[in-house]
């Protein structure tokens, strides 16, 4: 290695510095003296110039250093809580008996409050006369003018899925072309609508009628329906619509199932679909059928969904074929034998009222 020391003082008097030179022994000769000279001057020359324009930056004292716009420090300190006589627990080894501070005796515990809630059975509980009420007995002929009241039935309360045969999703088929319309349709009362609604949407358009099997819908004036548990007496029979309640058997709602297929292959009303959807909670569709078979029509019980709390069939189909469908489900007929042997056709959904709804299941009308 090779050293250069400052030759010339006359020329650099200005800086003060001894300029080095470290060259390879491998390398070629080394260069001239005041090439080297130069070259170094100049370069301490310019780094010390007042056009670098080289300043003293300020220490950063801080720990944390903000990176962007919503960057936060907390600055304060934490508080100080004082807290009374806490115990460190120490865990004891498995199976060791329980200490003395550790045993609690009902004897010592503070009589417990209870609350009152007969209020929320006031829909459930059958209203008893005050006494001293004197009871008057019917005459004779007013009796038989009177229809026999009818037995208290027993009602299904299990789930459904086994009464009806899987799938439970039938979507509508393909058909080519629009076929003709056969039937009638459904003229026998006028519909209710359902706000917004006040007329039928566009022909374009899915519609679907909800059939309910077990349970009601929350909107007003809809029939409910109630499944009767399978029995060989006369008391399970289906029988028309009758005090705004639909009462089914296992054997009647199959061949609806079945009757519904039916129209499906055959295509007489056009593309149809046909559902089946079990109520998302058991216990409100089975408080909402025995609340139908009591005769109650409120559904502030199960107004938070339209259609959670009720077992129910829907049928999807055209709008232009709306009453069309209307009127089958009307004219439909269960053909089921009597104790006789001879068979009794019934008309379940006869009288009753059915919800329509659009493509996203809200309400449209009632008839």
């Amino acid at each position: 290695m090779a050293q250069l020391q400052k030759t010339h003082p006359e020329r650099y008097k200005d800086l003060d510095l001894t300029i080095h030179e470290y060259i390879s022994t491998t390398s070629s000769a080394p260069r001239e003296r005041d090439a080297v000279l130069r070259d170094g001057y100049n370069m301490v020359r310019a780094m010390t110039s007042e056009e670098m324009e080289w300043h003293h930056p300020k220490a950063i004292v801080r720990n944390v250093v903000a990176r962007a716009h919503n960057s936060f420090v907390f600055n304060g300190t934490p508080p100080h809580i004082i807290t009374e006589g806490t115990r460190v627990r120490v865990s004891k080894d498995w199976g060791s008996p329980p200490s003395e501070d550790e045993v609690f005796y009902l004897h010592d515990l503070q009589e417990f409050i209870s609350s009152e809630f007969s209020f929320a059975l006031r829909d459930y509980t059958t209203p008893t006369p005050p006494l001293g009420t004197l009871s008057t007995k019917r005459n004779t002929a007013d009796s038989q003018t009177l229809e026999p009241q009818r037995k208290r039935r027993k009602l299904h309360m299990a789930f459904l899925h086994h009464i009806i045969p899987q799938p439970h999703i039938h979507p509508s088929p393909y058909i080519a072309g629009d076929p003709p319309l056969k039937g009638k349709p459904y003229k026998k009362a006028a519909p209710t609508f359902i706000p917004p609604y006040t007329a039928l949407p566009v022909s374009d358009v899915r519609l679907g009628w909800l059939i309910p099997v077990r349970g009601s819908f929350s909107w007003e004036d809809c029939t409910s329906a109630e499944l009767l548990e399978h029995s060989s007496g006369p008391t399970c029979s289906p029988e028309p619509t009758i005090g705004n309640c639909i009462s089914w058997t296992e054997e009647s709602l199959l061949a609806f199932w079945n009757f519904l297929l039916s129209l499906r292959d055959t295509t007489s009303l056009g593309a149809l679909g046909i559902s089946f959807h079990s109520a998302r909670n058991k216990q409100s569709a089975v408080l909402s059928s025995a609340n139908t078979s009591r005769g109650t029509t409120d559904t502030s019980h199960y107004s938070s969904s339209k259609l959670g709390a009720c077992d129910y069939i829907k049928i999807y189909h055209d709008a232009s074929r709306t009453l069309y469908v209307r009127c089958a489900l009307d004219v439909w007929q269960f053909c089921r034998s009597s104790n006789g042997g001879h068979k009794e056709k019934t008309r379940p959904l006869k009288g009753s009222r059915l919800v329509l709804v659009d493509e996203m299941s809200r309400g449209i009308l009632v008839l």
